[in-house]
């Protein structure tokens, strides 16, 4: 609760070391232009958001920046960005949380000149 009243908001709560393992589903940055992704994203098949990360609040840099004041970040941490704009269940057409059950998918599109060699 205490990220709240930050700058960054929650950002804390979501990023810790050695809390956010994935892969091999990882690019480079030369690879995307993390500020224009599109996103979607689904709850049992449904589209109930849409989005793109140039209108993230809180650019990549800043939450790395962030991030990297207290832990040490190392190539292929997964660092989550919190919420899009439009991201939450609220501000979405589902108008409800997420339920046990429910199945959520959540796809990103980069530009095809991002995207190919």
């Amino acid at each position: 609760m205490e990220e709240q009243g930050l700058p960054l908001g929650p950002g804390k709560g979501k990023n810790f070391e050695h809390a956010n393992i994935m892969g091999p589903c990882l690019v480079t940055p030369d690879e995307i232009d993390y500020n224009n992704v599109s996103m979607t994203v689904r709850v049992n098949g449904e589209v109930v958001g849409t989005d793109n990360s140039k209108d993230m609040y809180h650019k990549f840099p800043k939450i790395i920046s962030h991030i990297s004041q207290e832990e040490y970040l190392h190539p292929g941490d997964f660092v989550a960005s919190g919420t899009s704009p439009h991201g939450t269940t609220h501000c979405s057409s589902l108008k409800r949380w997420l339920q046990v059950g429910d199945v959520v998918e959540m796809e990103f599109e980069v530009s095809a000149s991002f995207a190919t060699k």
